[in-house]
């Protein structure tokens, strides 16, 4: 009779591993999905925070200017006027093309991809970098001697957010 409290006994042992080892399977699922919603969620948040921070007045002023047809961009005095509002190029880059220069380029690194791009920016990427006014400007400072990579990231959202508006 004791060699049946032995088997019995390994045997109880073997089906503790097995429901060791599979509740241990079940919890790595439930933490890998709990990840990802977790990185979905992280990535929604950059994105919400991103666009909020390029609604700000000074992005909002900028871009209500460029939309003008009087917007010129003269490269002597580095300033952009249009009718009464002027801005320089820094305010350009700190307040438009650098975010969404930034975006793209974290685009390229996978922390957003690209359908919250153009989700969210596609329409600022397409006016902005279509605008005649920011054309000139974006060719006068890839002539200046540091400027020949500026802004390559964005005409490469502009030219795939583009291409997937044509798809559609």
């Amino acid at each position: 009779m004791s060699a049946l409290v032995v088997i019995a006994i390994r045997g109880a042992g073997v089906w503790a591993e097995w429901l060791t080892a599979i509740a241990t399977v079940a919890l790595v699922v439930v933490a890998w999905v709990q990840l990802g919603a977790l990185k979905l969620t992280s990535r929604a948040d950059f994105i919400h925070r991103l666009s909020a921070d390029f609604c700000k007045p000074g992005a909002r002023r900028i871009l209500r200017a460029l939309e003008r047809q009087d917007c010129k961009f003269d490269p002597d005095s580095q300033k952009f006027i249009a009718g009464d509002v002027t801005f320089d190029t820094y305010e350009l880059d700190d307040f438009v093309l650098g975010p969404l220069e930034s975006l793209a380029l974290f685009e390229q690194r996978g922390i957003v991809d690209l359908s919250m791009v153009r989700d969210f920016f596609g329409w600022y990427i397409v006016t902005v970098w279509e605008n005649s006014v920011v054309q000139e400007y974006c060719f006068w400072q890839a002539e200046q001697p540091e400027g020949a990579d500026v802004y390559t990231g964005l005409a490469r959202v502009y030219r795939l957010c583009k291409a997937i508006r044509s798809v559609r």
